[in-house]
């Protein structure tokens, strides 16, 4: 069954980051109505609030949030791959109809991990409001709160632009200057990613040894 077509998704979907701004706009929209009307109930705690959301996504997010990251990474080879390959890497082939299904579900997880921030971002700022409102902002709260919005903040803006490009026809690397002129071949491309995908898999590891 084919899905809805109209002017504004249309219009969304010929540039990407503004199909994932919205995307964000509408979930934190979500998530701030949600939280406002638990701050109204009586005994309310921002956070105990911030601490709930934390607890049930954080460690959730560190997992799947790595896995998105890799596997965007991989998403993105097949894309270079399929633009520089030939037949061999062609959507038709079999390396093709992998890297679709790697794309997808790339893209997915981007996008769960996208809505996820958004929902602690919200938690962060019931927690702010709520401090500001009884007085109870000392400059240690505010602190953590600043680092909490800038670690939060980082994330999901790396973890939307991962989603803009593993979503978008145009492949990352091989169609622009200067990467265009030594990544011609699958051969070499696939090294790149196979480092890139590397070295964040031992960052990852080296913290949780941590």
């Amino acid at each position: 069954m084919a899905t809805d077509s109209n002017w504004f998704d249309d219009w969304l979907k010929r540039r990407l980051h503004r199909d994932i701004i919205f995307r964000i706009l509408v979930w934190s929209s979500i998530a701030s109505a949600t939280a406002y009307f638990a701050s109204r109930e009586t005994g309310f705690s921002g956070i105990g609030y911030l601490a709930n959301a934390s607890k049930s996504l954080l460690p959730v997010l560190n997992l799947i949030g790595s896995a998105a990251i890799m596997l965007s990474l991989v998403a993105m080879m097949f894309k270079d791959a399929e633009h520089v390959g030939g037949v061999k890497w062609s959507k038709s082939s079999s390396l093709g109809r992998f890297g679709g299904i790697v794309r997808r579900l790339a893209g997915d997880l981007t996008l769960w991990v996208v809505g996820s921030l958004v929902a602690l971002l919200s938690a962060v700022t019931v927690v702010l409001v709520q401090a500001v409102n009884i007085g109870a902002m000392t400059s240690r709260n505010a602190s953590a709160i600043a680092v909490m919005y800038f670690v939060f903040g980082i994330f999901l803006i790396v973890t939307a632009i991962l989603n803009v490009y593993v979503r978008r026809a145009k492949p990352p690397l091989t169609a622009s200057i200067p990467f265009s002129l030594f990544l011609h071949t699958p051969w070499r491309v696939v090294p790149v990613y196979v480092l890139a995908i590397g070295f964040i898999a031992y960052r990852v590891w080296l913290t949780r040894q941590g």
